[in-house]
């Protein structure tokens, strides 16, 4: 069985860094608490092939721009469901105990 690798090379880290300066700043920019920082990297890893899948694709810049900035609100709002999804559970066990 052979495995696909997709080797980005430092062309592409140049035209994703021109196409979105900011980039690396996002898991800050994303972050509540500082362990957010950890996950944020980890979100970001994943939504840069997807990026620079979009700038393969010689879209218009403002096109392109609209779906970057949409990209790094879902990594904001990732972060953000990650204290969503405790506070349920938070709740559920408190009315589990409530007997509710």
């Amino acid at each position: 069985m052979s495995e696909s690798t997709t080797i980005v090379g430092p062309d592409d880290e140049r035209r994703l860094l021109e196409a979105c300066p900011d980039l690396e700043q996002w898991p800050r920019a994303w972050h509540g608490l500082p362990e957010d920082i950890t996950v944020g990297e980890a979100i970001l890893a994943v939504l840069k092939p997807f990026l620079r899948h979009l700038l393969d694709q010689g879209l218009a810049r403002s096109t392109f721009r609209r779906h970057r900035d949409n990209t790094c609100a879902l990594g904001g709002a990732l972060i953000r469901e990650r204290y969503e999804d405790r506070k349920h559970q938070t709740q559920k066990a408190g009315r589990r105990r409530g007997g509710a």
